[in-house]
């Protein structure tokens, strides 16, 4: 993960590396419906994925931070 400093993380970080992971795993997913999505729906699903992309973000930022005392 860019940024990760092994040293100044105090939380766990098998859970840090299952919520990263899962992350990818997800938007992947997304990223691979997305052209089926934009053909069936148009625009509107590719900003609904959008939306649920930034939204995971803002989700496991939160998490991490809650996760462990990560300083940046």
């Amino acid at each position: 993960m860019a940024g990760f400093k092994e040293e100044t993380f105090k939380g766990d970080k098998n859970k840090l590396a299952k919520a990263v992971g899962l992350f990818l795993m997800i938007c992947g997913v997304l990223t691979l419906i997305l052209p089926f999505g934009v053909a069936v729906a148009g625009s509107i699903a590719a900003q609904m994925i959008s939306i649920l992309i930034v939204l995971g973000i803002v989700i496991l930022v939160w998490y991490i931070n809650r996760l462990g005392k990560m300083v940046v």
